[in-house]
């Protein structure tokens, strides 16, 4: 994707044609007000109309400078490779993102971070297409430049390069660069700040197979970070997300084991972000056939709910607990509990009009009383 400080730097750069003299060429003056306004309005035209102002806007651009001073061609060029990208459009994506590099690159006066970001923006999107190798060398080309002026650049080149290396299931190169930015990060910020710690929690997010153990190694890391700094809401959520990742992977022993673990750091700090931690824990006993549990779990949740204790304030997300409760009462054949919390889910979805949910229940409720039905006839008649 298109980086919003670059382009927004590009911005402020396209505004200084309108404090020139008088005798400026009418198609730079009418390329940046035309770029001014796409930047302004783009969010209200469709994908056509959008592209087209932007080809326009190359083209009066062009018949300017022609490709002697490349910054503003290229940026028009970089936005339109972005909304052809966001459209599905790949061969002229690509196609704009190399015109994009290869017009800073053959410049007079080459602006050396231009070109680095030229290649950071066209490796995004060769890895958004599967090109890692490619996307790989561009990164290569945009760190060599980093290196000289930009080390809080070259921390997200490094970083992209880890994210790519790990798709590629290659372990000891994401661990390579990952410690490298680490090392820039550590350098700047501390070896204990948030900075590093989101890099850990960035190793995490992008782990593949090959990856995994590291990652989880990560999560740790990132999490004990967080704790040092005092940053409690974080590490909570982080503990909440690892204990997820356990549920995901089948793991139900070990997540119910790290969501009981984040309900302890949960209460311990008075925190209202209890909802997910409940119902991970309701999921998990579930899984492990403690439905008993599981039911106490979300009863705990709706209470406190109830009684303003968490930051949960939309219905629905209630009509939902309510909803899993059923299910959970029923198999456990508490038929009033069951009878109860479906009628509080149903009370609910009739007030939010909530059409599909209502639909769910009532086929439920069709089902029940047919199966009641079968056991009643079964009852009276053995031989059925």
């Amino acid at each position: 994707g298109i980086n919003a400080e670059y382009m927004g730097e590009m911005n402020a750069g396209a505004t200084i044609g309108r404090h020139l003299p008088t005798n400026v060429p009418v198609e730079f003056v009418a390329g940046d007000q035309l770029w001014e306004d796409i930047i302004s309005q783009e969010h209200t035209w469709s994908a056509d109309v959008t592209l087209r102002k932007l080809s326009e806007a190359l083209h009066l651009y062009r018949n300017h400078y022609g490709d002697q001073q490349p910054t503003d061609a290229a940026k028009v060029l970089t936005y339109r490779a972005s909304v052809h990208q966001r459209e599905g459009h790949v061969d002229e994506a690509r196609r704009d993102y190399e015109e994009a590099l290869a017009l800073h690159e053959g410049a007079r006066e080459k602006d050396e971070y231009a070109v680095a970001e030229s290649h950071m923006e066209l490796s995004h999107f060769l890895a958004s297409q599967g090109d890692n190798h490619a996307a790989l060398k561009h990164l290569d080309s945009a760190a060599a430049i980093w290196e000289a002026v930009d080390h809080a650049r070259l921390v997200d080149a490094y970083s992209s390069k880890m994210h790519i290396y790990s798709q590629l299931g290659d372990a000891d190169n994401t661990e390579l660069f990952f410690q490298k930015a680490v090392a820039l990060q550590g350098a700047q910020h501390g070896p204990n700040s948030a900075a590093v710690a989101r890099l850990h929690m960035h190793f995490f997010y992008t782990f593949s197979p090959e990856t995994q153990a590291l990652a989880l190694t990560h999560l740790n890391e990132a999490i004990a970070i967080w704790d040092n700094l005092g940053e409690a809401e974080e590490a909570l959520s982080l503990r909440t997300y690892l204990a997820s990742f356990y549920e995901e992977h089948g793991e139900y022993a070990k997540a119910k084991e790290l969501f009981l673990e984040a309900l302890k750091h949960a209460t311990r700090q008075e925190s209202n972000s209890v909802d997910m931690i409940y119902q991970g824990l309701s999921r998990a006993a579930h899984s492990l056939g403690q439905d008993d549990e599981a039911v106490q779990y979300l009863e705990t949740l709706i209470g406190m709910i109830e009684t303003k204790q968490t930051s949960i304030e939309e219905p629905l997300y209630v009509g939902h607990v309510h909803w899993d409760l059923t299910l959970l009462a029923d198999s456990l054949g508490r038929k009033e509990k069951a009878d109860y919390h479906l009628n509080e889910a149903m009370k609910i979805w009739r007030q939010a009009n909530d059409e599909a949910a209502l639909e769910n229940a009532e086929h439920y409720i069709a089902v029940r009383a047919q199966k009641k039905q079968m056991e009643e006839d079964r009852a009276s008649d053995p031989e059925l």
